[in-house]
């Protein structure tokens, strides 16, 4: 984008980040830094939390997020910016625990960032969204509440009636007429503000005299109470649900009409879609998220794939532990020794760092439907699967259509969108790009799980990760 590389080359001006340094460096508002601070430290499991200084300038607020004792990770567009700020952090004993130097403007930039964080406890946003067209906003939001941990909290503020859009220096601002107009984007993207705060700022790089700003300071978070606790119910209610019907879902499924072409197919555009490098199956890992009793993930580990399958039902892996092993694909001493076919207990939206950039392909069939938008997991588990995924991998995921969010009889928690376009924010903001048209199919009256007398529909939708 055009005004972002006219943006980036104010702030690469030495000279310019000098004069900027001198003006700002040590000037961090304490109506900004001390809420904030504050607001973290309030949960004791917050000490020593990760956060992040987006757009972080001469460093003025990562000097102190880390003075507060904070993992603290600077993002900025500048390399100047990003020199500036570790300097300042050095003179005082601090180091940023990441640099980063990126225009989060480009959704290639997000998603490696994404990739590279994970998920944070706060995100300090000081004088950055000023700088950011107001048609990016929404991009721009929704990645940094998929940034957020869902007890996470943000300060964000905006420029408010301030009508001048391009500065002499070729600076390109963005503003506001009121508070309440920028509280309905935040809101709208899945926001709660928690406070808001207004300055008068009378001063700029160039000293100008008569200049006042004003600015409104917003602390948000990305969930209350309630979604914090339908996050937490969802998950168990869900997991004690399968628990519960492992032996039942295990015999439906099985002997679902279609399930071995459905394999079938699967494999074949597997194979279609995958770089063609001349190796072995072997060599491309499959993480099969949702893996139940493992059939799916038993039936490629035979056509010669490395499988990791993940569920939150202990039941259900301990089922697929033991179908791996009558089949003789995966090791009966339960030794450590790597076989074709492994399974974990793991919750999708939690996976271990060590596996980031690990997987070819993910698979995830009919499990996302169980992860709530409101609650966050929805963004989480996307955000996670483009951070396990390798740089050009797949995912085949797909998405409940029709119906109304909320607990099924059985128990489970069931998301559902009206249609696909309600979708694709999510994946945009998780930086996965569809590489293919979404097919839609159907499990028809009594052919799902509790044979129940209703009909189904899934989008079936393939990603790749730049």
């Amino acid at each position: 984008m055009e005004i972002s590389r006219l943006i980036t080359e104010v702030y690469e001006d030495r000279a310019f980040m000098r004069k900027y340094d001198r003006t700002w460096g040590n000037a961090a508002d304490p109506s900004i830094v001390t809420p904030f601070v504050t607001t973290l430290l309030k949960d004791p499991n917050n000490e020593g939390a990760t956060v992040i200084d987006l757009g972080c300038g001469p460093g003025q607020y990562a000097l102190k997020l880390c003075s507060a004792g904070f993992r603290t990770i600077v993002i900025d567009a500048s390399q100047a910016a990003i020199d500036v700020t570790r300097d300042r952090l050095g003179r005082s004993g601090h180091h940023p625990s990441d640099s980063i130097v990126g225009d989060i403007l480009q959704q290639s930039v997000r998603a490696l960032i994404s990739y590279r964080v994970g998920q944070v406890s706060g995100i300090c946003c000081s004088g950055t969204f000023v700088h950011i067209p107001r048609v990016c906003w929404i991009d721009v939001l929704e990645w940094l509440r998929g940034m957020l941990l869902p007890d996470g909290t943000m300060c964000i503020n905006i420029m408010v009636d301030n009508p001048t859009l391009i500065a002499r220096d070729g600076r390109y601002f963005s503003y506001i007429k009121s508070a309440a107009e920028f509280e309905k984007i935040l809101q709208r993207t899945g926001f709660t503000v928690q406070r808001c705060i207004r300055n008068v700022v009378s001063e700029n790089a160039y000293h100008e005299p008569l200049l006042q700003t004003s600015w409104e300071n917003f602390f948000v978070t990305q969930a209350a109470a309630k979604v914090q606790d339908l996050a937490r119910i969802a998950t168990t209610m869900t997991s004690f649900a399968y628990d519960r019907a492992h032996n039942l879902f295990a015999q439906q499924h099985t002997a679902l009409p279609g399930r071995a072409t459905f394999v079938e197919n699967l494999a074949s555009r597997l194979i279609s879609l995958l770089p063609k490098t001349g190796g072995a199956a072997r060599d491309i890992s499959i993480l099969d998220v949702g893996c139940g009793t493992g059939d799916i993930g038993i039936q490629l580990a035979k056509r010669g794939y490395t499988i990791v399958g993940i569920d939150l039902s202990e039941e259900m892996v301990a089922d697929a532990i033991e179908s791996a092993r009558q089949s003789e694909l995966a090791h009966a001493d339960g030794g450590s020794q790597r076989s074709s076919i492994d399974f974990f207990v793991f919750d999708m939206c939690a996976l271990p760092d060590e596996w980031w950039g690990s997987f070819d392909v993910i698979l995830c069939i009919t499990a996302l439907q169980h992860q709530s938008v409101d609650a966050g997991r929805f963004a989480a588990a996307l955000m996670t699967f483009a951070r396990v995924l390798k740089a050009g991998g797949i995912a085949r995921i797909d998405v409940r259509l029709g119906g109304e969010s909320g607990f099924d009889p059985d128990l489970r928690y069931i998301q559902t969108f009206p249609d696909l376009e309600e979708v694709r924010p999510h994946l945009k903001a998780a930086g996965l790009d569809i590489i293919r048209e979404p097919d839609v199919f159907r499990l028809n009256r009594g052919q799902n799980a509790y044979r129940r007398d209703l009909e189904i529909s899934f989008a079936e939708i393939w990603l790749r990760k730049p």
